[in-house]
């Protein structure tokens, strides 16, 4: 048996048997994301078939990339301990019943194979035969109680079993529904056995320390009502505001998503001087009500995976591996990441749960969500230990939306008391169903979808990227900090790989503790008349994108006729390549000014 198990590994091992000695025939444990669900789950198997006289053990999964194959996944957990395992349920037929019983120690499958009458039925049968059998069910909160197929199904099979073991990493619901087979307290939270929160994975080495970077901006808008307008900070934002905001801030080809690809690239090739394989993922949308164009149901759910990774390749020269739902060889593709040392994984959520990366040491989120659960999944990519280790945190990357900030200062806050902490002060319930104070309806109903039905009263023209520092834990660390942390690691060989925004923190712990009341105020850079120019030239040709939306039927030549060549009496190649900063900003200008206009006359 290759396989040395954890501290907390042998505790809950303990607990199951102390749990089973009691008459108890299930068992509920929760681990933090990256500690190791998976070869836990083969040693309780392990145990179950030697000890307890279990004949077979049926383990079951949402995804293919948690099942795995040989080498990796719940499937290279079970072969690690010597088990041998098959990958499907039904050798006959799908869904027929009277399947031939199995010799083998274990059958890892997903939910959707066997949450269906046939395996119930064929259950039946070899349990009348005389076989038992014990049920392991990996990330059960993806069952529930009310109107799931796969909770029912899941039920009657925790009835047939001898023994069974529930287990995930997060024990709650974005929908607020019960989870299957989890048996409540007296206020309505989840009973377990045996918890491993992540405040104890960092401290007992078993995950890393987490720290966010925070990609704040100034988002310009008009609003219709007052006839003005105003800018606002990404972090200031509120549901009324939200939609527009998302637009600008979480366009593809805009200058936010733009500055965040070159935070990333610059701080993820400091890190690789120390560890060559390091690697980033970029976090997408999916499509849907999500899009970020205005052309609605055109969009592809693919479609901003690709023009993200397009960004990159421009942007660092490195070419990144694309992931979606629709390659056929999304698992092979992630697997020879895995392998590799190429710096760059970009997907939508194929990389979001039980994904084993561990030379991942960042994540960037382009993308927003309002699910702490998929925050949390997402972020608990990175968090697994790689060998080398000098204990250097994840960093995590998201635009400044406040409920992205606030999930990212409940990661720490929050994983020590679990989610009794989680509950509304207000409503007392988790999760909160508060009524919106902008829509007065729960759910809310005013920042769902990005673009909303009817004409908004605002419109968001422009978004400038500011950085805003980050976080470790909830521990707001300054822009100030951080930048002087990407100094010292710019000019010192021995800080090169360092993380900044733990350096920085380090840095504001250490003003603190010298009681230094006075800040000298951060130099401010010269201007570079090419950065300056280069910038408004991307400014001006998504104001004319955009007007060529609003005002000319998508027809890009008129557009540039009509809003350049006429009002300034000069070809735009001659603009660009002639005009000075100054001049080019009151292009910009007016086409600002224009786009105010006809968004007025709409």
């Amino acid at each position: 048996m290759s396989f040395t198990p954890r501290q907390w590994q042998k505790e809950c091992l303990e607990r199951f048997k102390q749990k089973i000695a009691e008459g108890a025939d299930t068992f509920i444990f929760e681990a933090c994301m990256g500690a190791g669900k998976s070869s836990m789950a083969a040693w309780l198997a392990k145990t179950l078939l030697e000890e307890y006289g279990v004949d077979h053990v049926l383990v079951l999964v949402p995804w293919r990339s948690i099942q795995g194959d040989v080498d990796k996944g719940m499937l290279g957990s079970f072969g690690n301990m010597g088990l041998d395992a098959r990958d499907k349920f039904f050798t006959l037929k799908r869904r027929q019943a009277r399947q031939p019983r199995p010799d083998l120690d274990a059958t890892v499958t997903l939910y959707q194979e066997v949450c269906c009458q046939g395996a119930i039925d064929t259950l039946k049968m070899w349990k009348a035969d005389g076989m038992t059998y014990a049920l392991i069910c990996d990330e059960i909160h993806h069952t529930n109680e009310i109107n799931s197929s796969w909770g029912t199904y899941v039920e009657q099979l925790k009835e047939l079993a001898e023994y069974s073991v529930f287990m995930s990493g997060t024990f709650f619901r974005g929908d607020g529904k019960p989870i299957s087979c989890i048996p409540l307290d007296s206020e309505n939270l989840p009973i377990k056995d045996y918890r491993f929160p992540y405040a104890s994975g960092v401290k007992e080495d078993v995950v890393r320390a987490v720290t966010t970077r925070d990609i704040n901006a100034k988002v310009l808008l008009f609003d219709r009502n007052t006839n003005r307008k105003f800018e606002l900070e990404l972090n200031q934002v509120t549901n009324r505001e939200l939609s527009e905001a998302k637009k600008q801030v979480l366009d593809p080809t805009g200058e936010c998503m733009r500055h965040m690809i070159e935070t990333v690239h610059n701080a993820l090739m400091q890190s690789r001087s120390k560890f060559p394989d390091a690697a980033c993922l970029f976090v997408c949308r999916p499509g849907g009500g999500d899009n970020y164009t205005s052309e609605g149901s055109e969009s592809q759910e693919d479609r901003h995976v690709h023009i993200i990774s397009k960004q990159i390749e421009q942007l660092t020269g490195e070419t990144p591996t694309v992931v979606t739902h629709h390659d056929r060889d999304s698992v092979g593709k992630i697997a020879r990441f895995r392998r590799g040392t190429d710096p760059y994984l970009v997907a939508v959520n194929m990389v979001s749960e039980g994904c084993d990366i561990p030379r991942l040491r960042s994540v960037a989120f382009c993308r927003y969500t309002t699910s702490e659960m998929l925050f949390r999944q997402i972020v608990g990519r990175a968090l697994r230990l790689h060998t080398p280790e000098d204990g250097t945190a994840a960093q995590i990357y998201i635009p400044a939306f406040p409920r992205l900030v606030e999930f990212a200062e409940r990661l720490y806050s929050e994983a020590q008391e679990g989610v009794r902490n989680r509950r509304c002060p207000h409503c007392g319930e988790w999760p909160c169903v508060c009524p919106c104070p902008e829509c007065g309806k729960y759910p809310c109903e005013c920042g769902e979808t990005l673009f909303q039905l009817r004409q908004p009263m605002i419109m968001a023209i422009d978004a400038t990227p500011m950085l805003d520092g980050g976080h470790v834990g909830a521990e707001h660390v300054t822009e100030l900090y951080v930048g002087y942390a990407m100094r010292i690691a710019k000019d010192n060989e021995a800080h090169r790989h360092s993380n900044h925004t733990q350096l920085g923190h380090a840095l504001q712990q250490f003003v603190k503790l010298q009681q230094v009341r006075q800040q000298a105020p951060a130099v401010k850079a010269e201007i570079n008349p090419g950065v300056e120019r280069e910038k408004l030239r991307r400014q001006i040709n998504r104001r004319i994108r955009q007007l060529a939306f609003d005002a000319y039927q998508k027809d890009f030549a008129k557009a540039y006729y009509q809003e350049i060549q006429v009002p300034f009496h000069e070809q735009f190649k001659v603009i660009l390549n002639t005009w000075t900063v100054d001049k080019l900003r009151q292009v910009a200008d007016r086409l600002e000014r224009r786009i105010v206009e006809v968004f007025r006359r709409a």
